[in-house]
């Protein structure tokens, strides 16, 4: 089995303190509430035939402490829904010879994760691959 791509984007946590910290040297960098899925094995399908897997693991960003410790008792539902989001991924971006575009990848996700809970800041893709079958 060959890798295409492997990006680990976990400095984008440490990105975002930093950005904030330039921002603002006055104020304390933001706080992060963070809530871990379980990684994501999504079929990367072409023509009708089963080209590869796509593998995500990524954490969510939640607003506030309270928010987070919501969502982490709703972890069947968020990873129902970045499932969805992962697969429509895969099935227009995503191929077993190229590269994934973690960046669109984040995009889809935090829309898809955005629309049925508001409260999620943002979305951070920690590993991200691309396997031929």
């Amino acid at each position: 089995m060959q890798i295409a791509s492997a990006a680990i984007l976990a400095i984008a946590a440490g990105g975002i303190l930093s950005a904030s910290a330039m921002a603002s040297s006055s104020s304390p960098p933001a706080e992060l509430h963070l809530v871990p899925l379980d990684e994501l094995n999504v079929p990367i399908v072409d023509s009708g035939r089963l080209d590869g897997t796509l593998r995500v693991r990524f954490m969510v960003n939640t607003v506030d402490a309270a928010s987070a410790d919501a969502l982490g008792q709703r972890l069947p539902e968020l990873r129902s829904l970045a499932l969805g989001a992962a697969t429509d991924f895969s099935q227009i971006y995503a191929s077993g010879m190229a590269p994934v575009n973690a960046e669109i990848l984040k995009q889809k996700m935090r829309a898809a994760l955005q629309h049925a809970h508001p409260e999620i800041a943002d979305v951070l893709v920690i590993q991200v691959s691309a396997a031929q079958a």
